[in-house]
């Protein structure tokens, strides 16, 4: 799956923890060890110590403002970031070897404006498929509007001139793509993005293995519904079946109500909609195996739901995941499904009265067999806004990466981020923090469980940025 660290944008939900809109520091790939990993003990969350990285280039600018990172099935990896001070930015690139060697930056843009009603310009998402082709998408002022762009590689070095997507005119924010393996890609964004309120729009591409990419389609056309959030991480499997999730709030007077929304096509097909829940619920997201099986999950204040869909498109009941209480509500950060059909929700449990946040994975084998919860930690105090949300990385053989910041009580003291893996037997690894000023960790797995991180991180505040790397061990 591809992570991006571009979380900002978004309404805060309640127990949903936002995230700032810089990062500071250096963009830090690492690699985490191969195959299954010795017990740890749930709540030691330094005790595996940190991990060592070594850098692979430096910023061209002042700062990092946003990174994204993805790893296809055999190891290849690749990362984008953006390079900014306090006027311009610009968009770099850099792929990597099975092996884990890094190769030299690409700039992709020129210096472009992010002031005013322009300040998501730059935000990023690359995805990477089996044959080691890259796909880039980012947002890039143009005047007094922000449009979405997009390049692929064309061989070991080279890549195609930046085509937009986006409409003429448009502000726009917040791209995310998904490639499959044999080269299907989709691509979303949020239009008519001018404030962080919930009033702008939903749009997607898609594009065929060695195709261009087809006209935009605005998805949420309901004229009584808006979105309530930009939509979740998109999902797309090698038959080329695309699947986009998001949450909606009645537009009109009176009571607001909410929705969880479904858009699906293929590669001869047109989207298609359905609704699969009504209510208080927020915090869709879908993952897909290669050969269709999906997952989707959501949440209201106090429980966590799935639904399957099989590869011929039937679905399943609504299952009951995870609950608590009013004092006790779940956030549904994300989902996985590694290929054997093993799914994965990961979840934050937050205690209203205690202060504290517990994360923790619900696994299910197979549709219709219970979900099993197993804390990732301890509880521990959360005593403000996080730098960075959650990720969740369920490798094709069922093993399982997630990460999470935890708060010191004085803001003059940078917050710990953390990685924590299960392999796929169960067993758990120690908790280890990531080295330096660390913030927002991208994660990625290929088809062995051999899993890397991308993550900010600095030496001092809002400076510096390179991006690092520890040897793959075998």
């Amino acid at each position: 799956m591809t992570r991006s660290s571009m979380l900002h944008g978004v309404r805060p939900r309640a127990g949903r923890r936002a995230a700032l809109a810089v990062a500071t520091g250096l963009v830090v790939a690492l690699v985490l060890s191969l195959g299954p990993l010795s017990p740890g003990r749930a709540g030691a969350a330094s005790a595996g110590g940190a991990w060592k990285s070594t850098s692979v280039a430096r910023s061209t600018l002042f700062s990092t403002n946003f990174w994204s990172y993805d790893v296809n099935a055999k190891g290849a990896g690749a990362a984008a970031w953006v390079d900014g001070d306090g006027d311009r930015r610009r968009v770099r690139v850099a792929r990597r070897t099975a092996g884990g060697k890094w190769g030299r930056p690409h700039t992709l843009t020129g210096s472009f404006s992010w002031k005013g009603l322009r300040n998501y310009a730059g935000t990023n998402d690359i995805a990477i498929d089996d044959r080691g082709r890259v796909t880039v998408v980012w947002t890039q002022s143009k005047g007094k509007s922000v449009v979405v762009r997009t390049v692929s590689s064309k061989g070991k070095r080279g890549w195609s001139k930046p085509r937009t997507l986006s409409a003429k005119g448009e502000r726009t924010g917040f791209p995310q793509v998904a490639v499959s393996g044999n080269g299907y890609a989709v691509v979303h964004w949020a239009g008519r993005f001018d404030t962080s309120v919930t009033d702008f729009t939903l749009h997607a591409s898609y594009r065929a293995p060695g195709g261009t990419w087809e006209a935009a389609q605005r998805l949420d056309v309901d004229p009584a519904w808006r979105p309530d959030a930009r939509a979740s991480e998109p999902a797309i499997d090698d038959r080329g079946v695309a699947t986009i999730a998001w949450d909606e709030i009645g537009a009109g007077a009176g009571p607001a109500t909410s929705r969880v929304r479904l858009a699906s096509r293929g590669p001869a097909t047109g989207w298609t909609q359905q609704t699969m829940a009504e209510g208080p619920l927020d915090q869709p997201s879908v993952a897909t195996t290669r050969d269709g099986r999906l997952v989707a999950a959501w949440r209201d204040a106090t429980t966590i739901f799935a639904r399957h869909r099989t590869p011929a498109g039937g679905w399943g009941p609504t299952e009951q995941v995870v609950t608590g209480g009013v004092q006790t509500p779940q956030n549904a950060t994300d989902v996985g499904i590694a290929e054997t059909g093993r799914a994965v929700i990961y979840g934050q449990e937050v205690d209203v009265r205690a202060g504290t946040v517990l994360p923790y994975v619900a696994i299910q084998e197979s549709p219709g067999t219970p979900w099993i919860r197993e804390n990732a930690t301890s509880p521990f105090p959360a005593y403000g806004y996080s730098l960075f949300l959650p990720q969740l990385e369920v490798g094709a053989g069922g093993d399982v990466t997630l990460t999470w910041e935890q708060q010191y009580r004085s803001e003059k003291r940078w917050p710990l981020a953390l990685a924590r893996h299960r392999a796929a037997s169960g067993a758990w690894g120690e908790a280890r923090r990531l080295a330096g000023r660390a913030s927002n960790p991208m994660v990625g797995s290929d088809a062995r469980g051999r899993t890397s991180l991308v993550y900010g991180a600095g030496d001092r505040v809002a400076c510096c940025i390179s991006i690092r790397a520890a040897k793959i061990r075998r």
